[in-house]
């Protein structure tokens, strides 16, 4: 296991990037789990953070807990291919990456089911 995937299994956003990453994962690098599952929740806790509060994706990866935008870079690094232009945000201030990231994480309820 080269990296977790942590995500809110009651969001239909991040229902949806978790599809999409089990789908596109080539090379097995990521191990997909819902934050409030008993994997998440033990990551979340070792890595000092609440699985009841968050409202990001959590990449543990390289001994780091990855966040926000943050996340969704690692996420774009471990799927490769054209997943990788995601990167090119990469080069925006981490503080853009990461509002950004929030403001659509502050919408992500409001998304219809997109399973």
């Amino acid at each position: 296991m080269d990296s977790v995937l942590l995500y809110d299994r009651e969001c239909p956003l991040c229902r949806w990037v978790a599809r999409l990453v089990a789908r596109h994962d080539k090379h097995g690098m990521f191990v997909l789990a819902p934050l409030n599952s008993a994997l998440g929740v033990g990551l979340c806790r070792a890595w000092g953070l609440n699985p009841d509060g968050l409202d990001t994706l959590v990449v543990i990866q390289n001994g780091r807990a990855l966040l926000r935008g943050d996340a969704v870079l690692a996420v774009a690094r471990g799927l490769g291919g054209s997943w990788r232009v995601l990167l090119l945000a990469g080069g925006l201030p981490k503080l853009w990456r990461d509002e950004a990231y929030r403001w659509v994480a502050s919408r992500r309820h409001r998304f219809p089911s997109l399973d």
